[in-house]
């Protein structure tokens, strides 16, 4: 209960920029479905349980968009806010067009590089969290963000997209 209360919310969000709304919270709680029948395999000495969920959820996620035979042009999601009421016209058509020059970019990468720039940049993970995660070394989780970033900086003709992209507490040095 404590782990499903403490990790819903960003699995649902992490899920959700994948998939339609409608099927992450069905995802969502496959996770948490998957991590408890699962619970007897969990290294107990690992203290944080996020990568393993992410992990699970990257899982259903790929089988979901699998079985459906639909790629997801969902990876820019996280580039509008979900409440644009506060903002004119104009700042929405901006929000659109740099998603657009986002989306362009982010097909452009190779997936692993596109998945751990995301895992970084919108779901605030570490870079360890992200090479258990995705199955990798530290070393190519941080090469594999620092390409994406400078291909989608020549893409869209900026060195960073998106504010906030890379922060020095999380030992980001660019």
């Amino acid at each position: 209960g404590a782990i499903f209360e403490r990790h819903y919310d960003s699995i649902f969000k992490y899920i959700a920029r994948r998939v339609s709304r409608s099927s992450a919270g069905d995802l969502t709680a496959d996770v948490f479905a998957t991590a408890f029948s699962l619970r007897g395999r969990y290294d107990l000495t690992i203290p944080n349980g996020r990568p393993w969920l992410y992990g699970i959820a990257r899982n259903l996620v790929r089988d979901h968009l699998r079985r459906s035979g639909r790629a997801s042009a969902a990876y820019v999601r996280f580039a509008l806010d979900a409440d644009t009421s506060t903002r004119s016209p104009e700042a929405e058509a901006e929000a659109r067009l740099r998603v657009e020059q986002l989306r362009r970019a982010l097909k452009k990468l190779n997936r692993r590089d596109a998945e751990a720039l995301i895992m970084f940049a919108v779901d605030d993970m570490e870079y360890a969290e992200i090479a258990d995660v995705l199955g990798l070394k530290l070393g190519t989780v941080k090469s594999s963000i620092n390409r994406a970033r400078r291909k989608i900086g020549e893409l869209v003709d900026t060195e960073r997209p998106i504010t906030g992209w890379g922060s020095n507490e999380r030992g980001d040095t660019r």
